[in-house]
């Protein structure tokens, strides 16, 4: 069957912000990002994974826009490039407890 339609760049754009949230340890460092503004070391002392683990998901989350640089001295600190990054994380979590509460699957850790 031949497909009618094209599919609007938008949809593209969605699906690679999803991809680069789309991983647990990324998806904690958004949470922890919305508290304050946060150094790798800083990060990763409170998240328990080594600093060059928290650096390489910081780099995947700078190239796509979901977090920002900021340099005061010689500190380098990371923050949420909108609230809504945190929004939209916050909003699929809910979704996905929804759906496993309905089917009766739901993890106690949640």
């Amino acid at each position: 069957m031949k497909e009618k339609g094209k599919v609007p760049e938008i949809y593209y754009l969605q699906a690679e912000f999803c991809k680069t949230i789309a991983q647990p340890k990324r998806l904690m460092i958004i949470e922890k990002l919305n508290q304050k503004p946060m150094t790798i070391t800083e990060l990763s002392e409170e998240l328990g994974f080594s600093p060059p683990n928290i650096s390489q998901h910081i780099k995947s989350l700078v190239e796509k826009g979901v977090i920002n640089k900021i340099r005061e001295k010689n500190r380098v600190y990371y923050k949420l490039s909108f609230p809504e990054v945190l929004k939209a994380s916050r909003l699929a979590r809910d979704v996905m407890i929804k759906i496993f509460q309905e089917r009766g699957k739901l993890a106690g850790d949640i």
